[in-house]
């Protein structure tokens, strides 16, 4: 697998899963000042409000999984071929760790 590929890919994984997190943590957040004031949730909820949380959910979300990608990019020291999981040694490892083997 090319390393550019495998770059995206463990940095999409890490972006998708924080804004997975993010926008539940932005639910709970949204319900609990629904419950905890009623009367002035319902007159600050708008449509531009929850444009900007999701916003924020997404901007956060990038701050996490952007450092990531770039800062792998320039990193030198991995090899091509033995890049995160990618080689012939993974598949001994995994299997090790299954079965027990030493």
């Amino acid at each position: 697998m090319p390393k550019l590929l495998c770059f995206a890919w463990y940095s999409l994984d890490v972006f998708f899963t924080s804004s997975t997190i993010c926008h539940l943590c932005m639910i709970s957040i949204d319900r609990y000042m629904a419950f905890q004031f009623p009367l002035r949730y319902g007159r600050v909820a708008s449509q531009r409000t929850t444009v900007v949380k999701i916003s924020i959910v997404w901007v956060v979300s990038f701050c996490v999984a952007g450092p990531l990608f770039v800062l792998s990019m320039l990193d030198s020291r991995q090899s091509l071929h033995h890049y995160k999981g990618t080689g012939r040694l993974v598949l001994a490892i995994v299997l090790h760790q299954r079965f027990g083997l030493v």
